[in-house]
């Protein structure tokens, strides 16, 4: 339905808007005449008389309306148009959304204040898991050009049998790879989370010679 005026005089430019009536129904009324159905015209002109041309419809379709309009009803006809071309518009062209500011933190935000959080957050939960039990572990070493690691998972049996596992540490190592130096390593993360070497029962390691002599200097079984 397009929004036009109700006014039958074509010189009348105020619209009154009924959205619950079709384009024409403000110009012609259905009508049958000799047995043909289609729409008569009941626009007022300038002589004050109205127009009353018959227009046949035989599909029930409007464009002899359209036509009728353009031919001796300049004025509705552009109206009818102008509001044909607006509704468009306004279908393939919706407001557009108003874009929301993203306020981007920079690497400082994240290196300084996120990363640590989070660790923290880790300990708490390996503090919970550990304190006070006996569990196995699981360590190996990694070396590259940039940096070396020692990591250790750890394996704890529940009570109902089932096996829980937790990644309790991965420390970057900045010496030689002694076992000495592992030794120390290892004992001061263990300190940090209040955790003792004699809670490890065992530790399933590769055949590396500096961690079969880690497991040594901690008497840990391997």
């Amino acid at each position: 339905m397009y929004d036009l005026g109700d006014s039958q005089d074509e010189n009348d430019n105020v619209i009154v808007k009924d959205p619950t009536r079709s384009w024409w129904e403000p110009y012609f009324v259905k009508k049958t005449k000799d047995g043909d159905k289609g729409f008569e015209c009941i626009i007022t002109g300038k002589q004050g008389r109205k127009c009353e041309i018959f227009r046949k419809s035989k599909d029930g379709g409007t464009q002899t309306l359209f036509n009728h309009l353009r031919k001796d009803h300049q004025t509705i006809y552009d109206k009818v148009t102008s509001a044909k071309t607006n509704q468009a518009s306004s279908i393939l062209s919706p407001p557009a959304k108003r874009q929301q500011t993203l306020e981007l933190k920079g690497y400082h935000y994240y290196s300084d204040t996120v990363l640590p959080r989070e660790a923290n957050k880790i300990k708490t939960k390996q503090k919970t898991f550990l304190e006070g039990k006996f569990f196995a572990g699981t360590s190996d070493g990694w070396s590259h050009d940039m940096v070396s690691l020692l990591s250790m998972t750890v394996q704890q049996r529940q009570s109902d049998f089932s096996l829980s596992k937790e990644v309790l540490m991965c420390q970057p190592l900045e010496s030689n790879h002694t076992a000495e130096y592992l030794a120390k390593i290892v004992e001061n993360y263990f300190g940090e989370m209040g955790l003792l070497i004699d809670q490890v029962l065992a530790i399933v390691r590769d055949d590396a010679k500096n961690m079969i002599a880690l497991c040594d200097c901690l008497k840990i079984e391997s």
